[in-house]
């Protein structure tokens, strides 16, 4: 049995109910390749292969793919979109002044905002100051 992708995806969990237990290149599994589940498997499968075809040719190693998809792409399954975060840094690259980035993976967790306590005073609360008088100048723009 080949996974292209890890259980969680719908694609590749209906490609596994379709596939035989079988050892491949037995007499059941030849049988199977000759029938319409086959066929059906084929159709299942055919986006998990693309998928991890597509990824190839953008990173251009398979070990970088087989992480992507076996170890990442789980962390991810329940998001509907927005996977990564890009932060802009201040300064530009050195030569030709171009800007540069970090590009992170977002986590469960991640800058999860907490609200600040509010401090606590001893018994002794002082007095509020009384505002300051209003001096002639702010008086008179007041009035016009």
């Amino acid at each position: 049995m080949h996974h292209y992708r890890p259980p969680h995806a719908p694609q590749q969990e209906a490609a596994d109910r379709l596939e035989p237990n079988t050892e491949r290149h037995s007499d059941q599994w030849r049988q199977w390749r000759d029938s319409d589940q086959w066929k059906e498997w084929n159709q299942t499968i055919a986006p998990v292969i693309a998928a991890r075809r597509r990824a190839l040719r953008l990173l251009g190693d398979k070990q970088a793919v087989k992480i992507l998809f076996d170890e990442i792409a789980p962390r991810f399954a329940d998001r509907q979109g927005g996977y990564t975060r890009v932060l802009r840094l201040a300064k530009p690259r050195l030569g030709d002044a171009g800007t540069r980035a970090i590009l992170e993976l977002v986590g469960k967790n991640d800058r999860v905002r907490k609200k600040a306590t509010k401090p606590s005073f001893d018994s002794e609360v002082s007095e509020p100051k009384p505002a300051a008088p209003a001096t002639a100048e702010s008086g008179e723009a007041a009035a016009e």
